[in-house]
């Protein structure tokens, strides 16, 4: 959530702690600072609630399109899910549109893991001693605390025969919760060599 707005007088900065300063006690670079951040945060706010309308009307747009050809063949609109590819009549330009479930893990995940280590600290034959290293790093967690779903369903790939290892899995697909979707955008341009780049709207990618 954003901070609220405090309403400063001319002759005042607020300050980080929203105390009224008078700018003839600030630092003139502080006053070059504060006025080039605040004038990119306006220009940088307006370009995200741009962005954010025009996701909007595009997935609008799209739905719209869908309608409009299952209408053609009288077909029922159902779910939507997976990738729909489009191009243009060229070729020149092709648009992805996809929806994903959205994961997450309820509290069988944690009994899960300490059913796999002891798995593989219990087998003390033909073990790969990197195994345990993998689920580590599987089950570790990012900086805003929330478990990487991708390297937990990596472990699910092993095909190991043993009845606990099996058990571990079971606790793994219990854990799994789908508790929504989410719609993606992506959009490329065909390169010379004919494959497609994509063309970013993330800043840091550009």
């Amino acid at each position: 959530m954003a901070m609220a707005a405090v309403a400063v007088p001319d002759g005042y900065r607020a300050n980080s702690k929203g105390h009224l300063v008078p700018e003839n006690q600030i630092g003139q670079v502080d006053l070059i600072i504060d006025d080039f951040v605040s004038e990119l945060a306006g220009k940088w706010i307006a370009q995200n609630e741009g962005l954010a309308k025009f996701k909007e009307q595009t997935f609008g747009d799209f739905h719209a399109l869908v309608g409009t050809i299952n209408d053609e063949y009288k077909v029922k609109r159902g779910g939507e899910k997976g990738n729909v590819q489009l191009f243009s009549y060229d070729g020149r330009y092709k648009v992805v549109f996809a929806v994903n479930d959205v994961v997450r893990f309820g509290p069988e995940l944690q009994a899960a893991r300490e059913k796999i280590i002891e798995c593989v600290q219990g087998w003390t034959d033909g073990a790969r001693p990197e195994l345990l290293t993998i689920i580590n790093e599987a089950f570790s967690t990012e900086g805003n605390g929330g478990i990487i779903v991708s390297r937990i369903l990596q472990i699910r790939r092993y095909k190991i025969e043993d009845e606990d290892w099996k058990l571990a899995m079971q606790a793994l697909d219990d854990a799994l919760r789908v508790v929504g979707t989410k719609q993606y955008l992506r959009f490329y341009e065909r390169n010379q060599a004919g494959g497609y780049d994509p063309i970013p709207l993330d800043i840091a990618a550009l």
